[in-house]
Parts: C-alpha cells; structure tokens; sequence
C-alpha cells in the first residue's frame, strides 16, 4: 500500500515538472511582450475625461443658442444681448474643450502607438479598418491605419470643416433638413440626385466633425481623391478657430465636389467662392423661419406692387397674412407675427448674400429659387410662373413650419390674390384719396 502511494506521488511530482518546464518558454514569451504602460493608461484617463468635458462644452453651447433663439423670438433686447454673451462665451469655452481634447488623443497615439514583439511574437494591432504587422525576432510590431471612411461620411465631414472656417471654428448642430439646403446651396440640386440613406451619413458625418483628431481626420481623408494636398492638421485647426488659406479651401472643395460627383451628383462645379456662400447658407440655416417668412412675403408682394415693397402696420400685415392662407394669423404667436412684419419691411433693403442665406436654409424648395431674380422683383421685375410656384410653395412651407405644422394649401392665383389685398389694404387706409 505504501508502495502504491510512493509510486503514485512519484509520477505526479514527475508530471507537475514537466508541466513546469513547458510552461516556461510561454511565460517567458509573455514576459517578453510589454502590457500597457503606466503613460499609456494615464493618456487613456486623459481622453475619457476630456471627451467627458468636451460633450458637456456642447450640450452647454447647444442650450446657449436655443435660448438666444427663444430670447429673439420674444423681441426683448436685454436678453437678446445677455444670451449673445452666454453663447459667445460657451463657444470660446467649447472650442477650448475641442482643442484639449484633440491635443489628449494626439498624446494618447504617441504615448500607446508602439508595441514591441518578442521572439516569433506579434505585432500591435491597428485602429478600425488596419491590423498590425507582424513582428520579426525580437522586432517592432507595426500600428495599423485608421481605415478609409465611407464617402457619404467623408462629405459631411468635409462639409462640416468647410462650414467651421466660416462659421468661427464652430460646426454648428443641423438636422438633416438643414444639412440638405446646405448641400442644394452648395451644390444646386444635389439632394435630388442622394437616396435617403446617403443624406443620413451625411448628416452623420457633418455632426462628428467637430469630436475629429488628427488619427480620426487621417483616416477619413485616407484613399479620398485630392487628400494628398489637404493637411489634416491645418484642416482641424479649423474646428479650433482657425482659417483655410485659399490652396486649402480650394483643395477642400474639390475634393467634396468629386466625393459627391462619386455618390451621383455629377456634372458638379466648384462654387466661385465657397467661404462666402456657406457663410450666408450658414446664416440662413440657423435664422428665425419668421424672418424667412417676413422676406419672401416681402418679395411677394413687390411682383404684385409694381416692384415696390407697401408699407403695412401689424394689423394690415395680418390681413395679407390670412388673405393668402386663412386662419394662418390665429396659429402664429403675436412674437412671429412681428418678426415676420419685420423682415417684410426690410425686404426692400435685402442684399443678394442675406437672401442666399435665407434661401439656403428652406431645404429643397429653396435650391430652385433664384436669389437674383427674386432680388430683381424689388426694382420691378416680375416672376415666371415657375418662380413663382417655388416661393408661394416655399411661403407655405414656412407658414406650417412655424405654426408648428398646421396644413396651409397653396393660393390658386397668389398674385391676383396679394394685388387684391394690397388694394383693399390701401384703399380702407387712404380710401378717400385714392377714390376708393
């Protein structure tokens, strides 16, 4: 028995060796291969805390800005004054946390970027889209690329740099809506020619500019025609509050301009002067619809007035309103209606870059709307029967837009209609003089 047991714990004590010594080489090979080091990890923290501060600077900034709408909306001049300053400040604010964020991953992808093989061991693996190469003996491990991004994502990436470097180094937060007009302005009649799900990825990558780093900008640009000559750092210097040199804007827009010739918008022509443009798309994708409104109502009834805009209190202005879509007036709120009254006034003085951006805010009924012959009605022009279609249609559009979606039909005659109108709106206030 004794025997039995001596035999029994010689051969476990012989196979427990063996064991040992074929786990040697791995434990060695592992040792041989680095883990994580403590400036890897600390850079890691880094960027989680950063990004953390990064979307807090954002929602901050994206509440600013409802609130300097809200405060427009209700015509009080102090708070339209304090919430301009909150939203100056939550951008600067903003554009600190986009910077700090974008120098944490830089400092992260150097400091965690390097693996070292060991003997026969394998190299680091690479971002999304890369893998790593293989290390030789005793040799480095190569990092992997960051993968070439989808083009509809590389558009609005592109799109939402190029709206940055007119836009204070801030991509402003548009809908998909929006995002459209931007490209029709840009690009008349583009979304026309886009399914659905390529606006979508547009929209996308518009709104992920502004969280880009230099790893992330590389990898978009990476097997894109003309990304040779963009510079993603200057290019994300951009989203810091920086400027594009015209070589840069230039490259930029061609490079959009081929990306969507490649979705379906061939036969694009780079815009004369983009900066300029998106400039005034950006002004008019984030104004008031009131002031929209209050314009093409203006320009309107000019094609009506022999080219001049009539000057018309509030409650003369209600009547026009309700003339042309009835009822309309009762669904506004008494701050819209002003607003809208507002910019009817002004109408007169409206320049050729105002009413571009206005226009390119209306989505796709604004891509058929020629700034140039609507600014010609002014000096007494009149409006083909398609223009006409499109700003009556566009008219309609924002009247259930901020009326908070209330079903306005288009008139018949909308000329006929407003020359009416203006008649009986003239006459009862100067009726004895006139002869009415």
């Amino acid at each position: 028995m004794n025997v039995a047991r001596r035999i029994a714990t010689c051969l476990g004590v012989t196979l427990l060796a063996v064991s040992l010594i074929g786990l040697v080489p791995v434990a060695n090979a592992a040792s041989a291969r680095p883990g994580v080091t403590a400036a890897c990890t600390t850079a890691k923290n880094a960027v989680a805390t950063a990004a953390k501060a990064e979307a807090t600077a954002r929602h901050a900034l994206v509440k600013a800005r409802k609130a300097l709408v809200k405060a427009k909306k209700a015509h009080h001049a102090r708070k339209i004054a304090k919430a301009r300053k909150v939203v100056k400040a939550r951008t600067r604010a903003h554009n600190h946390s986009v910077v700090a964020l974008r120098n944490a991953r830089a400092n992260q992808a150097t400091q965690c970027a390097t693996t070292t093989g060991g003997t026969g061991g394998t190299g680091g693996t690479g971002g999304t889209g890369g893998t790593g190469g293989t290390g030789g003996t005793g040799g480095t491990g190569g990092t992997g690329g960051t993968g070439t991004a989808s083009s509809t994502r590389a558009v609005g990436t592109l799109l939402g740099i190029l709206g940055a470097s007119s836009n204070g180094g801030t991509v402003p937060n548009l809908n998909l809506t929006q995002v459209t007009g931007l490209l029709n302005g840009l690009y008349p009649g583009t979304s026309s020619s886009l399914d659905p799900t390529a606006l979508t990825g547009i929209l996308g990558g518009f709104t992920g500019a502004s969280s880009l780093d230099v790893a992330g900008l590389t990898g978009v640009l990476s097997g894109l025609p003309g990304a040779s000559s963009l510079d993603p750092t200057q290019l994300l210097g951009v989203l810091g509050g920086g400027s594009l040199d015209p070589t840069q804007l230039s490259s930029l827009v061609s490079t959009v301009t081929g990306l969507l010739g490649g979705l379906g918008g061939t036969g694009l022509v780079d815009p004369a002067n983009p900066t300029a443009l998106v400039t005034g798309l950006l002004s008019g994708l984030t104004a008031d619809p009131t002031q929209a409104l209050g314009t093409l109502l203006g320009l309107l009834t000019a094609a009506a007035n022999g080219g001049t805009v009539p000057s018309l209190d509030l409650s003369q202005f209600t009547s026009l309103l309700d003339g042309l879509y009835p009822g309309a007036s009762s669904a506004l709120s008494p701050g819209d209606l002003t607003a809208a009254l507002g910019a009817f006034s002004g109408s007169g003085t409206t320049g050729l870059t105002q009413l571009t951006g206005l226009l390119g805010g209306l989505g796709g009924s604004g891509s058929s709307l020629d700034p140039t012959q609507l600014l010609s009605v002014l000096g007494g022009s009149s409006l083909t029967s398609g223009q006409l279609s499109s700003l009556t249609g566009t008219v309609t559009g924002l009247v259930n837009g901020v009326s908070g979606g209330s079903s306005f039909v288009s008139p018949s005659d909308p000329l006929g209609t407003i020359s009416g109108l203006l008649n009986s709106l003239l006459c009862g206030l100067l009726g004895g003089l006139l002869g009415c």
